[in-house]
């Protein structure tokens, strides 16, 4: 990547180099963050997407900014993207009514063409993510293919939410203890995200918002991995059998713990999923075998 047009300020860190820059966009400039490997040993770079309900978070957080550390630190090139927040969600009134701005697709377009960029650069790239920016990475490989343009080799989607309502799945419900399972409150707070970020409940079935409506026969081959204890396993778990009986290639991994672990970089948990991260990314291919299950603490969404 050039310093001349993004005008970058670099970074030195282990193993790897950091890059602030910025990238052109539909909605205007897009703030990337891009970490290089002194000691390239990928061809194949990797847009990886951080979380936030679609109204929070950032490069700067760890879900963002650690798994991309750690693949960067293992010669795999990496960016990070800032795209464009939803309005935090309100609690007394409609979402949509008091301010439509950066909604759906706002997020999306800014991955997409961050994704574009990096395509542009290096004539390949894998694309990833976690909790809401599982989904983005999702409907933005769904966007790619339909614009018939970047075609990503590889997905790589991290206890995401695919639906704009949660659907039930008899599994997850037995699997879970206690009220989370059916939480009325819990699925209202996801309610009210998704609708949040839509702004338009006529929206909450759109292929491109919510991947899980889409046709998932052409997805890339994917690594889906999940938290244990996640009431947002309803819409992964739903989304990975649904993916699977059209014929994608997907491996879905449970690992034991809570949403958001990416977010404990010191948690086993974490450990365990970048580590499972790279290897599917380096080899082509899944792991063969099932490996350990560990703890991780709890970090809301």
């Amino acid at each position: 990547m050039g310093d001349s047009d993004l005008e970058m300020m670099r970074r030195r860190a282990p193993g790897f180099e950091v890059r602030e820059g910025q990238v052109p966009g539909r909605g205007g400039a897009i703030r990337i963050r891009d970490y290089l490997p002194l000691r390239p040993l990928s061809a194949i770079p990797l847009l990886w997407v951080h979380g936030g309900g679609w109204f929070g978070g950032s490069v700067h957080m760890k879900e963002s900014d650690a798994p991309a550390k750690y693949l960067a630190a293992h010669g795999r090139v990496v960016r990070t993207v800032d795209y464009r927040l939803a309005p935090r969600p309100a609690r007394r009134r409609a979402a949509g009514r008091e301010n439509t701005s950066n909604r759906f697709p706002a997020a999306l377009h800014d991955v997409v063409d961050a994704a574009l960029d990096l395509w542009a650069r290096h004539s390949s790239l894998s694309l990833g993510g976690a909790s809401a920016g599982a989904n983005l990475a999702a409907g933005a490989t769904l966007m790619l293919q339909a614009e018939g343009c970047a075609q990503p080799t590889s997905l790589v989607l991290a206890y995401g939410v695919f639906h704009g309502k949660l659907p039930e799945h008899s599994e997850v419900e037995k699997s879970l203890r206690g009220s989370l399972a059916g939480s009325k409150f819990m699925l209202a707070e996801v309610h009210r995200m998704t609708a949040n970020y839509v702004g338009d409940e006529r929206l909450l079935e759109d292929p491109l918002a919510f991947p899980a409506y889409a046709s998932l026969s052409n997805l890339p081959p994917t690594l889906m991995i999940d938290a244990t204890h996640d009431i947002l396993r309803r819409s992964s778990s739903t989304f990975a059998d649904a993916a699977t009986a059209a014929g994608a290639n997907i491996e879905y991994r449970l690992i034991k713990g809570h949403h958001g672990f990416l977010n404990r970089p010191r948690s086993s948990a974490f450990s365990e999923a970048v580590a499972r991260i790279e290897r599917f990314l380096d080899a082509g291919r899944f792991p063969d075998d099932p490996g350990s299950v560990h703890d991780s603490e709890f970090n809301a969404f």
